[in-house]
Formats: structure tokens, sequence, C-alpha cells
């Protein structure tokens, strides 16, 4: 009986080792990494929110198998990659590839009412990645919808902050424009103190659309000391992971340039409309300076066009919240302030160490003068109450600027 019973224990126990592997992945678990490992020289967590149209389409599914053709190609160099992964209807799940391009199960958050999108489980999962994979450098990688600046997130309760008056305006309890669940987003306010308080963050590269925005960037200057990101509208497909994890893995540390290169010669190399792709590297300790430069022209005048000049955007729709930010402030200097261009340009190359972009965005608008940092227009008080754009640091520190006064 004794015996038997063992018997049924271990059949017990190898059906639920085999229930708990990733979905659509056909890999078993093995055993979980050792308590207090020693640490590696860079950690990568790739955090998935993919219960949207992209977890719909499996290309969280597609870009996991590309996660692991790099480590079987032994693109990780003895460091460590983690994926938490929330796809269309699966459980939130943590992960690591191996160096063998196997997946290991190592954590599965409850069903507490917390989406990838609530800044108590985003502090959470990265808490996690650092304790189960301590490292020298610790990379972030957001993959899902990206929307910028815009502030169409919900309320984020989770995170505690202090309400501040900025020019006549109160903040809300903050809550951004990154990431998709069940339709719900979260705001970029809510992300830059969510990463604010999880310590140490070496580089943050966003694998969506849209999120090189100045508004984003200066927004998370505290957080990260690098961002990488696009002002367009990326293919769904993303980052290549089995071409540019090899960089982030580089034994001297993470090459973020090599990596964005390699993102965007992926993209660069095909035809017609496929051929779309802008990446963006920004250092954000730039962007105190960039900012202070960017006031100062903008205080030197009001500027809405001159001699037929059109801005440029990063979006094929007629409504446009994204424009290339060298290029508008560079023509507002040329027509009210040209003794502040030189210095300007100068903070800018300090913020924006590379920059590269196709042609055109699906074939349809041009980027011939993409300069790899977005902004918004503001012309009107009413715009930045409707889009709550007043809740953003960098409208209190310099877009506020760009609103005429009103004439008695």
């Amino acid at each position: 009986m004794i015996k038997y019973l063992r018997i049924l224990a271990c059949v017990a126990a190898a059906i639920a080792v085999t229930a708990c592997g990733v979905s659509g992945n056909d890999e078993p678990d093995i055993p979980p990494t050792p308590v207090n490992p020693d640490p590696v020289n860079t950690t990568v967590l790739v955090y998935m929110a993919a219960s949207n149209s992209l977890g719909v389409q499996k290309n969280d599914s597609m870009d996991i198998r590309e996660m692991q053709e790099a480590a079987r190609a032994g693109h990780f160099n003895g460091n460590r990659l983690l994926v938490y992964h929330a796809g269309y209807q699966t459980p939130q799940t943590l992960s690591e590839i191996t160096s063998d391009g196997k997946i290991v199960r190592l954590k599965e958050y409850s069903d507490d009412g917390l989406t990838s999108i609530h800044s108590a489980r985003m502090k959470k999962v990265i808490a996690d990645a650092k304790t189960t994979a301590p490292s020298n450098k610790f990379g972030l990688i957001l993959w899902s919808h990206g929307d910028g600046w815009l502030q169409n997130g919900f309320d984020d309760k989770t995170l505690e902050t202090t309400p501040s008056a900025n020019n006549g305006f109160v903040h809300k309890p903050l809550a951004y424009g990154w990431g998709e669940e069940n339709s719900r987003k979260m705001k970029i306010t809510t992300l830059a103190r969510t990463l604010e308080q999880v310590g140490q963050l070496d580089f943050v590269y966003f694998d969506c659309c849209y999120m090189a925005s100045v508004e984003v960037a200066y927004e998370m200057r505290k957080a990260t000391p690098y961002i990488v990101g696009s002002v367009i509208e990326l293919p769904a497909e993303g980052m290549p992971y089995n071409k540019t994890l090899q960089y982030l893995f580089k034994t001297s540390g993470p090459d973020l340039v090599a990596a964005a290169t390699t993102t965007f010669d992926h993209f660069d190399q095909m035809r017609g409309e496929d051929r779309t792709c802008a990446m963006s590297v920004i250092r954000t300790a730039g962007l105190e300076n960039l900012a202070k430069k960017t006031l100062e022209v903008y205080q030197s005048g009001i500027f809405n066009s001159y001699n037929g000049y059109e801005p440029q955007p990063f979006m094929t729709s007629a409504n446009c919240y994204f424009f290339d930010l060298a290029d508008y402030v560079q023509k507002f200097a040329d027509f009210r302030a040209p003794q502040l261009k030189e210095e300007w340009q100068k903070a800018f190359d300090d913020t924006v160490i590379f920059s590269r972009a196709t042609p055109y965005i699906w074939n349809r608008v041009s980027l011939d003068r993409c300069n790899g940092l977005s902004t918004f227009l503001l012309n009107d008080e009413q715009t930045a109450i409707n889009s709550l754009y007043y809740t953003l640091s960098w409208y209190a520190d310099v877009a506020n600027r760009l609103i005429p006064p009103e004439v008695d």
C-alpha cells in the first residue's frame, strides 16, 4: 500500500510539473534556480503586457521564440533573460529563458485584480526579477502598445503621490501612455514614478510605438540613464530579439546603440510599406539642459508658422500628437532667436545620442526631417486641459510657454 501511494505521488508530481509550462511552448519546466545565486553581469527583464491585439495575433509568442533562438545561438554570454508574460487569456507569469533555450516558470501571479499596467504589479515583478537574477546591470524592455505622452490611462490608486500645483493647474493623483491590457492603459506619469521607485534601471527599451517623445523622456529622466524608443508607429513584430539580444548581453555591458541600429536595419532592408522604422537612444542626463535651452527659445516670442512652414509629423492620421522637436525648435529659433540655435543644438546632441529613420512611415509620410525626438505642439490652454497635457513635467517646465497670452 505504501509503495502504491508513493507511485501515485510521483505520477501526480509529474503531472503538476507538466501542467505549469508556458502556454504555447513545448518546453517543460526544469528545476528552479538556486536561492541567492551569484550575480551575473547583466539581467534583462522583458515585461510583456500582451492581453491586447498583439497577443491575439500571437506577436508575443513569436518574440518569445526569437528569444529562445538567441539563447540557443549563444547570445546570452553568461547573462540572464527573464520574461514577465501576461498574454491574451493566459495567466501572468514570470519565467526565465535559459542559455539552452528552455523556458523555466519561476512564478505565477494570483488573480488579485492587478493587471500588468498597475504600478503594484510592475514593482513586484521587477523586485522578483532582481531577487531571482541578481546582476551588476539591470535592463527593462517594455513590450506592448504605446501612446507616447497621451494621458489616456486610468488613475492608479496603488501609486502614492503628492499632488502639486503647476501654473494654476493641479495634478490628479497620478496614474501614462504605455501598455495596453484588456483595453486599459498606464499613464506616463505613473510609469515614471513607478520606475523611480524600483531602484537600479540601467536602461529602459520601449518595444512599442511613439515612446521616443521628449515628454516621455523628461518625465522618466530620474528613473533611468538611457531610453530606447521610436518616434513613430512600429510594425507589430517589434524588435528582432534573435538579432538584438547579443548586444544587450555584451561583456562590456549593454550596447544600446548597436541594439537600436540592429532593429532599424532589420526593417530598413524591407520593401514597400514594410520598410518603416525609426529608432532613437536618449541619454536622460542631457534632458535638464535641453529643457532649459528649449525654454529660452520658446520665451523669445510666439511662433506658429513662418513662410508656409509645416512641422514634421510622426503620424499618418489627420490628428497628429507627435512632431519632430528639433525641426520645430530650430525653425522657431530662425524666426525669433537665431543666436540660441547653436547652444540648443549642442544640448540636443548631448541628449539624443543615436537616431535613424527610414524614408517614410508606411510609404505615406516622409521622414526626411526626423531627428529622433518628438513633441506635441501646444497652441491653446484648452487643449492642455482636455488632453491632460498639463499633468506632464515638460508642460510645467517648458511647453506652457507656447500658449499665447490672453489679449484683453
